[in-house]
């Protein structure tokens, strides 16, 4: 059962989101993407997690990977099956490599077969939202650097200020040598 066959609306299923106007670019709070992924690992079936709909999108409609792909250990569901495409194939399991997307302009979540999205999605579309990925992604990253590492900023400048002395003297050191031993370089080369 799915949250829309629970009969929930969207800003039931993310209560956060009720006040903003449904764009492509909208998404779930980061919270309801990890709890999919805990959700999926224990359950090893993605289509029981509230708010995931199993519908087909249109033709053409925008999205955004919400995680990267995804391996389902189906061994771990009731039935031992493997999962559902809403593309291609939602009546008949098929796949448990997939990646939760998410579609703004009906603000429903879907988890598709990897190969489903390649063959279902328009060369651009898959693009756009790879690009979208790797971007978000990447600032993750630099996120999760700088939490880890704005403790130590103090300390790196204490040590970049205890070195100043010795890049001076080697700038002096260098200035001095080129300048006593003008065209020596060129001597050497030859």
């Amino acid at each position: 059962m799915t949250g829309n066959d629970k009969g929930l609306q969207p800003e039931q299923m993310f209560p956060i989101m009720s006040s903003k106007p449904a764009t492509a670019k909208t998404v779930p709070p980061s919270d309801v993407v990890s709890r999919f992924v805990e959700h999926v690992s224990k359950t090893g079936d993605p289509n029981s997690f509230p708010g995931l709909v199993q519908t087909r999108p249109s033709l053409g409609a925008e999205f955004d990977w919400l995680t990267g792909e995804i391996i389902v250990p189906v061994q771990r569901s009731a039935s031992g099956l493997l999962i559902v495409c809403p593309w291609c194939s939602p009546t008949t399991p098929k796949f448990k490599r997939g990646r939760l997307c998410w579609f703004g302009q009906e603000r429903v979540m879907r988890f598709v077969g990897w190969r489903c999205a390649k063959t279902h999605l328009d060369a651009a579309s898959m693009r756009e939202a790879d690009k979208r990925w790797a971007g978000e992604q990447k600032k993750i990253r630099c996120n999760n650097f700088l939490r880890a590492n704005c403790n130590s900023v103090q300390e790196l400048l204490r040590v970049a200020e205890s070195l100043e002395p010795a890049v001076l003297a080697c700038e002096r050191f260098y200035i001095s040598f080129s300048r006593d031993t003008s065209g020596v370089h060129s001597d050497l080369a030859r």
